[in-house]
């Protein structure tokens, strides 16, 4: 579960910008269940970013996605990507904080997280766990005098594992990673998080799956079940599906050919009086679509997950956008109060009859410094009875692009 997420310096974003899904305003009325209890906290099951192009709604997407990069086994080097209309950005460090928990039970723990690094190296890191309303310090990185110290807490320190690694960390990667192959809860719960809890998809994650479905889709029957109920739910004429694998000739370095075996996706469809299978590289981008965000979904609604996806409506019909933020707002689906985060252009999503104000968020970028910054629709302070969809549209949160078709004329 994500509770806050905070990024400074990174992209079009200079200083520190903040999501919450903390909810303040526990009684805003909605006909759907859009929130959920832990602990004390009432927490958002849902977030949509509006903006116009080039706003930084995807820097958002993005820092979260980098964050989670940090811990992966594919990443080599520190993604460093600084503000760069200041002098005072160009080296300075980009720093993530997040508050997170990894079960969205009572009994879980709330763990806050924090890295600055520049190209070069991590100079900051810090992990700390509630236990109660104070945060404890299970570690802490950090320089003094050009000298890097790793101060490891002794009450999570079992066996004196944690002094195995402060001497041969690198600088370009973080603490907390070292401890994948150790069962030290302090550790092993937020690298559960960031390494398989929190889901990013971009566009370019569902291109790269378009075209070689994986064995989940056969050896998985709960999936498939929940892949064949979702596009039916979509009302698009898919029945079913079947993979058939195939043996493809390929060039090899030297110009020879080598046989290799290929998964070939087939959907099912069906009609009043015609019915066929037809392969996936030849279905539209929309039902590609719905076919790779089914595999997504129902990872997340399988245990607590954060899903976080840029541009979620592309290539979808603006009800298909509407079913699947409503499969995390219904509590039937979503058993384990998973949570989604998208960015969108799609209005007909702006309505305090399907989601709160304190689930809207406009990105702004300024026009004199370029930097990006938000606003939440609850800063505008909106009556339950308004129009947010034609407010948004006729510009009053001043989110439209100024367009001038007579510069092109000209």
């Amino acid at each position: 579960m994500l509770l806050e997420f905070s990024v400074t310096n990174f992209k079009s974003i200079k200083d520190t910008l903040k999501i919450s899904l903390v909810c303040q305003n526990e009684k805003d009325e909605t006909s759907y269940n859009n929130v959920f209890k832990f602990h004390k906290l009432t927490v958002s099951k849902v977030e949509v970013i509006y903006g116009k192009n080039a706003s930084g709604k995807s820097a958002i997407i993005e820092a979260l996605a980098n964050l989670q990069s940090l811990f992966l086994p594919t990443t080599y080097f520190l993604p460093y990507t600084p503000f760069k209309f200041s002098d005072s950005t160009l080296k300075s460090p980009t720093t993530f904080e997040i508050l997170f928990t990894p079960n969205n039970s009572e009994n879980s723990s709330i763990y806050r997280y924090k890295i600055s690094y520049n190209k070069h190296a991590i100079l900051f890191e810090q992990l700390q766990k509630y236990e109660s309303n104070r945060p404890t310090e299970v570690y802490i990185r950090n320089y003094v005098n050009n000298d890097e110290i790793i101060k490891v807490n002794p009450k999570f320190n079992k066996n004196n594992f944690a002094d195995l690694f402060t001497n041969s960390v690198k600088p370009n990667i973080p603490y907390l990673k070292l401890f994948t192959n150790l069962s030290i809860s302090e550790f092993s719960e937020p690298l559960k998080f960031f390494t398989s809890q929190l889901i990013n998809i971009s566009p370019e994650v569902t291109r790269r799956e378009l075209f070689v479905p994986g064995d989940q889709y056969i050896d998985d029957p709960e999936l498939k079940k929940f892949t064949i109920n979702f596009l039916k739910s979509a009302d698009i004429n898919v029945s079913d599906y079947n993979i058939e694998k195939q043996i493809m000739q390929v060039a090899s370095l030297n110009n020879t050919k080598i046989n290799t075996e290929l998964n070939t996706l087939y959907l099912h469809h069906f009609g009043d009086e015609a019915e066929g299978k037809i392969p996936l590289n030849q279905e539209s981008l929309g039902t590609k679509k719905m076919l790779i965000l089914a595999q997504y979904i129902y990872r997340a609604i399988s245990k607590p997950s954060v899903i976080v996806i840029d541009e979620l409506e592309s290539s979808l019909h603006p009800e298909l956008t509407k079913l699947i933020l409503t499969c995390f707002l219904d509590e039937t689906i979503n058993k384990f109060s998973s949570q989604i985060i998208i960015t969108s252009f799609e209005t007909s999503l702006l309505s305090l009859d399907f989601l709160r104000k304190d689930q809207i968020i406009f990105c702004y970028k300024d026009k004199k410094t370029c930097k990006t910054f938000i606003k939440y629709l609850k800063e505008f302070s909106p009556r339950k009875t308004d129009n947010i969809e034609k407010h948004y549209i006729a510009g009053r949160y001043e989110t439209n692009p100024d367009t001038d078709i007579e510069r092109i004329a000209n």
